[in-house]
């Protein structure tokens, strides 16, 4: 059977995504409706292309899985499959309403390579963001967005990160998920430890409109760390300009908006809202026993609702231990998406040769600076694609110039360095006094 509460059929069929949703819904929580079209579905899609595609040994796996996801992008639904999706659309949305549509890879019991534990949303392997959603789906839309989300399962970026994990790329399965489209104004994705360095506490980002600009870093966003064991609050508010919203009248798909002037300057939520949310996130933790990371969106009558959750991929806690900051404030502009070797390569020597050049000028020793030469050869990092800059260095290799000291916490501030992160004036004021002049000749 197709089009099915996610709680009929195992792990294995749905995947974690969607079965770990109805163990939310069954246990109360503010869950929208859904119905999913299980793993067996897309075998069929699959197995009915065969006679389409080149013999799987006679072509590199990487161009199997291009001419697959070609192959299954085409393999819209029909028949009695599509007339139960229908069915189960009008159910959920009525006619004219609008769904979610999301994939999740789900464990291939026979897969090769140690694929049959690899799984979106699994606590082994996140695999966050390697399926397709597709939002404000209209009813004329599903059966083509089902298949675009099994096409997803051999997506390069998929593909790419399945062999990087020692994973048979071609051995995926996706379930879909079908779910009523919660109209938010704002929404947010939680943590109940800090994502960071895994010390415990809840980070909140939070943005107008809906999860999407949060997940996909299309909109500005607020954060909030709040103290489980306290309930403070602190909030970093940023000017916020742009918002993900839903499409115009006979568009498809999300688009993104400007905030309101009226909502730019304040947060994003209130102390208290940022409180409830915490709870909702340590409620999740308790109920499936490990930490978690949680998406939901506010409606205009204030109600919160849940979409996602998924075991975090967070360092742990390593009390005692010298802590290493990373973070991407003021770098995704120039480094946005995903970012190759090559890329991040130029870009390390980059950030090292022009930070020598300026440390120089600005009157740091050589022989200084040569004793600090591993921290200015990763002022930068690559993690899964993704550049960040290596902030403790970045304080320690300021650090060096006396006049530093006079915007340090500004500057900390702009880079989203907070609490016990942020270093301690380093320098006697008189010295820094000291230091003005010849830094004025040398800028002069």
């Amino acid at each position: 059977m197709s089009g099915v509460p996610a709680g009929s059929m195992g792990t294995g069929e749905v995947g974690h995504k969607f079965a770990r949703l109805d163990t939310l819904r069954d246990a109360g929580f503010p869950v929208p409706e859904f119905f999913c079209v299980p793993a067996a579905e897309f075998d069929r899609a699959l197995d009915g292309l065969s006679g389409a595609l080149p013999p799987r040994p006679a072509v590199p796996a990487a161009q199997w899985c291009g001419f697959a996801a070609s192959a299954l992008a085409a393999a819209v639904p029909d028949g009695p499959l599509a007339a139960r999706l229908l069915a189960g659309f009008d159910e959920l949305a009525g006619a004219d309403g609008t769904v979610a549509v999301r994939a999740c890879v789900v464990p291939n019991p026979d897969g090769p390579d140690g694929s049959a534990g690899a799984a979106e949303d699994s606590a082994e392997d996140p695999f966050a963001g390697l399926s397709d959603s597709f939002l404000y789906v209209r009813r004329d839309g599903l059966l083509e967005a089902v298949a675009r989300c099994w096409a997803s399962a051999f997506k390069p970026e998929a593909v790419h990160y399945r062999e990087f994990r020692g994973i048979d790329p071609a051995a995926a399965r996706v379930a879909v998920g079908v779910q009523r489209m919660v109209p938010g104004t704002r929404s947010f994705v939680a943590f109940t430890r800090d994502p960071r360095d895994g010390a415990h506490r809840h980070v909140i980002a939070a943005a107008h409109g809906i999860g999407e600009g949060v997940v996909q870093e299309k909109a500005d966003v607020d954060h909030f760390f709040v103290d489980p064991e306290t309930g403070r609050v602190d909030a970093e508010v940023v000017a916020k300009h742009r918002m993900v919203g839903p499409p115009r009248d006979g568009e498809d798909g999300p688009r993104t908006v400007p905030v309101p002037g009226d909502l730019r300057t304040a947060p994003v939520l209130t102390g208290e809202r940022a409180r409830e949310i915490a709870g909702l996130a340590a409620r999740v933790e308790r109920l499936f026993g490990c930490p978690q990371d949680i998406e939901g969106t506010i409606t205009p009558d204030g109600a919160v609702h849940l979409v996602q959750a998924r075991p975090l991929a967070a360092p742990p806690d390593q009390e005692g231990a010298p802590r290493v900051h990373w973070g991407n404030h003021n770098i995704t502009e120039s480094f946005p998406g995903v970012s190759g070797a090559l890329t991040y390569s130029q870009a390390r020597a980059f950030y090292q040769l022009a930070f020598t050049d300026l440390y120089r000028r600005m009157g740091v020793p050589a022989r200084r600076l040569r004793a600090r030469g591993h921290r200015l050869a990763r002022m930068v990092g690559l993690l899964d694609g993704r550049v960040y800059y290596r902030l403790d260095d970045w304080q320690e290799l300021h650090g060096q110039l006396p006049v530093f000291d006079l915007i340090r916490a500004g500057w900390e501030e702009g880079m989203g360095i907070t609490g016990e992160a942020r270093a301690d004036r380093r320098w006697p004021r008189a010295r820094v006094a000291a230091a003005l002049p010849a830094l004025a000749w040398r800028a002069a």
